[in-house]
């Protein structure tokens, strides 16, 4: 008698693997690996999909253009939330890098879009030690390691992002929370969560960050917005470079 096989859920495991899968796309069609970020961030904006996460991302895949397809989702994320205007371009700018790689970055675009349709990256954004910041270790997987080292780029796990929430006390509605080297946004996330959780409202707090990296911010205001933040200002700089100056 044949067994019912069943899909085990996604474990903390699956987001490394996750990413090398992504850069073996990107590297087979000899592309910059940065390229998994643009489709990685519209597959987080999708989250609020649910159920259909996967089939959105497979038709995003199977169209004519699938790079263009996900630079203009991105663009229209711009138009919803006002404060990814502008803050996306480091994102959609990787898209147009590999322009003379013609119909190779389409394939690479849609290779990785199918392969996070079946990575059941909703169910992965809640585990406890991914708490929502699945663009944070993306990022970091494919940072050559002197460029971590240069521009001071440490992914925060997220267990420690949810401690630091939690020592630095819950913001009240209207306050306003400034995080000066947000990165991908882990902290920030951490603190949105512990709101939820606690029966707060955290769109009602008027969330700043600030980042000299000018990609890792824009990550970070894709899923602030995919958490359905809309008090957000993105800062791109460093002012603590100002202040100790």
């Amino acid at each position: 008698m044949a067994r019912n096989q069943t899909q085990r859920p996604p474990t903390v495991s699956t987001l490394p693997t996750l990413g090398e899968r992504l850069i073996v796309e990107t590297s087979r069609h000899g592309l910059d690996p940065r390229l998994l970020l643009p489709p990685a961030a519209l597959a987080v904006l999708l989250l609020g999909l649910g159920q259909d996460h996967a089939a959105g991302l497979e038709l995003i895949a199977a169209s004519p253009a699938p790079a263009q397809t996900v630079q203009q989702a991105l663009v229209s994320a711009g138009e919803e939330f006002g404060y990814l205007t502008g803050a996306l371009d480091p994102l959609t700018r990787l898209l147009t890098l590999e322009a003379s790689a013609g119909d190779h970055v389409d394939r690479a675009v849609a290779a990785i879009l199918r392969v996070m349709a079946t990575a059941g990256l909703p169910v992965l954004a809640e585990h406890p030690l991914i708490a929502g910041d699945l663009l944070g270790p993306l990022y970091t997987a494919v940072m050559a390691p002197g460029d971590r080292t240069a521009r001071g780029a440490f992914y925060t796990p997220a267990t420690l992002a949810q401690l630091l929430g939690a020592l630095t006390g819950l913001p009240r509605s209207g306050e306003a929370v400034s995080d000066l080297c947000s990165g991908t946004g882990g902290l920030v996330l951490a603190l949105i969560r512990a709101m939820r959780a606690a029966g707060r409202v955290p769109e009602l707090v008027h969330w700043h960050l600030q980042d000299l990296d000018g990609l890792a911010l824009a990550l970070a205001g894709v899923q602030l917005a995919a958490h359905g933040m809309p008090w957000v200002t993105l800062t791109h700089g460093n002012s603590l470079a100002q202040v100790a100056s």
